[in-house]
């Protein structure tokens, strides 16, 4: 299926609520789903410990100290463990509808690129994924692949 792996900030306050929120929702798109979360920042080794996937504490730096974004993507490659291999932004909410554009994606062509546009929006507290009554859950749509 898909390794997601992205690079985080400390999880504290504002940011903290947006990046569990965010890694919350890629715990949710498919059971079969891996998440690798790279970077030694406050909270990190605690959230992935919490959610069930691998922390990468060690990355490379710049000599400014900021994260080789290089390193990273070359790591995931080869920690994945899936066949498809997807960076995201350490604060995008998944929605259930991205497993699905994914696959018919990959049913189309096997080499492919996807590139997305966020949408911002105000989040200030922890988001419930549970569906209310009539709604399918996050989970009920990533197992209809």
């Amino acid at each position: 299926m898909l390794t997601l792996f992205t690079t985080a900030k400390p999880f504290e306050g504002h940011s903290g609520v947006i990046q569990r929120n965010a890694l919350k929702s890629w715990k949710l798109q498919h059971p079969e789903i891996e998440i690798i979360l790279f970077g030694e920042d406050a909270g990190g080794a605690e959230i992935a410990k919490e959610l069930g996937f691998p922390h990468e504490p060690f990355v490379e730096r710049n000599k400014l100290g900021t994260k080789r974004l290089d390193y990273i993507f070359r790591r995931a490659q080869e920690l994945a463990g899936k066949d498809l291999v997807c960076y995201c932004n350490r604060d995008i909410i998944l929605l259930p509808e991205f497993c699905l554009a994914l696959k018919r994606v990959a049913d189309a062509d096997a080499q492919f690129l996807i590139v997305g546009r966020r949408w911002d929006t105000d989040i200030t507290e922890a988001i419930d994924f549970d569906a209310g009554p009539g709604r399918r859950t996050v989970q009920e749509s990533a197992l209809m692949l």
